[in-house]
């Protein structure tokens, strides 16, 4: 008799998973062809982890400020 596998379900477990709370945990070999979900503080960032960030911090690579702009004021 076969075991039945719910997807959905395990999709859900892995993605719970790979949450990383802590910023400052460093990157190691076997990170590498993962993604990772870093906490930024109001929320999750994914992150494609490739050989160059071995040796960096997760934190190093989820940015916590929006991106600034100057508003164009027109007369």
């Amino acid at each position: 008799m076969k075991a039945k596998i719910n997807f959905c379900n395990l999709s859900a477990i892995d993605k719970k998973n790979k949450k990383i709370m802590s910023r400052n945990s460093s990157i190691l070999d076997y990170h590498v062809g993962k993604s990772f979900y870093v906490h930024k503080g109001n929320g999750f960032n994914e992150i494609f982890i490739n050989s160059r960030m071995k040796g960096f911090c997760f934190g190093d690579f989820c940015l916590t400020r929006k991106p600034f702009s100057h508003k164009n004021k027109n007369k």
